[in-house]
């Protein structure tokens, strides 16, 4: 009888380490090139676009993920988006509760050129959705989308992307608005609709035909309620003017009703020259306003 449990200890043994052993070459295989270079392949299959990255560091029992170099190209190669490096730390001991905790994403300069064409077509969908003349018919979407349930709720302790820039053109409006040196931190619950929000921009422009602006820098401070956007605080400047913001955003899912006090500081100088006019403009003017109730009709109350 000895034996027999010795021999089953010894086989149970075995097993176990055979199959560490084996998750371990699968893990340090898959952190290889050769295998890295068949996942992006078989990414790049199944979308339109393509996505690739240099390299790809994780470990499962300390929840760590590392991906440096990501980038993501069009269906015609051009440049979409990108991040220098990623790192996600994951904590697996809420996930038996039904929580994917996932302790803090750090991203180092992030940027992305966004796009909308003249028929509206966003190019970073394009790069992962195909179209309708590419195979995908509006039932085979409606399906695919209505089996799509996400099977626990997402908790994210810090998010945190250091330096980084993005870009927007609307081609059909000839706008192109610009931001640079960006930093953003994050919290927040997923399932519950909750979270913190700080965002800090150190300069960016807005171009239109009409109208030319550069903005010195701009920040904001908020909480993500459900339904709601409570603003702490928001400041965007230029080199004369200044527009600060509080208040909050109620029903935002459905139909936004404001409750905002703004401080307005414009100098008329700045004006004339964002506007290209050719009237001579000196001076500033300080408004304070509340702005109450939906888009489509809000109450505005002006102080000068």
């Amino acid at each position: 009888m000895r034996n027999l449990v010795k021999i089953c200890l010894l086989s149970m043994g075995i097993f176990v380490g055979f199959v560490v052993i084996l998750l371990s070459g699968a893990l340090l295989y898959f952190q290889t090139d050769h295998a890295q270079t068949l996942i992006q392949r078989e990414i790049n299959k199944s979308i339109p676009g393509s996505v690739s990255w240099e390299k790809a560091r994780f470990s499962l029992l300390k929840g760590r993920f590392t991906l440096q170099n990501l980038s993501i190209q069009g269906p015609l190669d051009e440049d979409i988006a990108g991040i220098g490096r990623v790192s996600i730390t994951v904590s697996w001991i809420p996930f038996v509760k039904g929580d994917l905790t996932i302790e803090r994403i750090i991203g180092e300069k992030p940027w992305a050129a966004l796009r909308s064409d003249e028929k509206g077509e966003f190019n970073l969908i394009r790069a992962f959705v195909r179209s309708k003349a590419e195979g995908i018919s509006e039932g085979e979407g409606t399906r695919e989308r209505k089996g799509m349930a996400f099977p626990f709720n997402v908790v994210i302790t810090s998010l945190k992307l250091m330096d980084g820039a993005i870009s927007y053109e609307m081609v059909s409006k000839g706008l192109k608005i610009e931001a640079k040196e960006i930093n953003f931190l994050a919290e927040g619950d997923l399932l519950k609709q909750t979270g913190e929000v700080d965002i800090q921009m150190g300069s960016g422009r807005i171009d239109h035909s009409r109208a030319h602006v550069t903005l010195a820098g701009s920040q904001m401070r908020a909480a993500l309620r459900p339904s709601e956007i409570e603003l702490h605080f928001l400041e965007v400047a230029t080199s004369s003017s200044k527009v600060t913001a509080s208040g909050e955003i109620h029903d935002i899912s459905r139909k936004p009703l404001f409750d905002l006090v703004l401080d307005t500081t414009v100098s008329l100088a700045e004006v004339r020259e964002s506007l290209h006019a050719t009237v001579p403009l000196t001076g500033e003017v300080a408004v304070k306003s509340a702005v109450k109730g939906g888009v489509d009709n809000p109450e505005v109350q002006l102080r000068l």
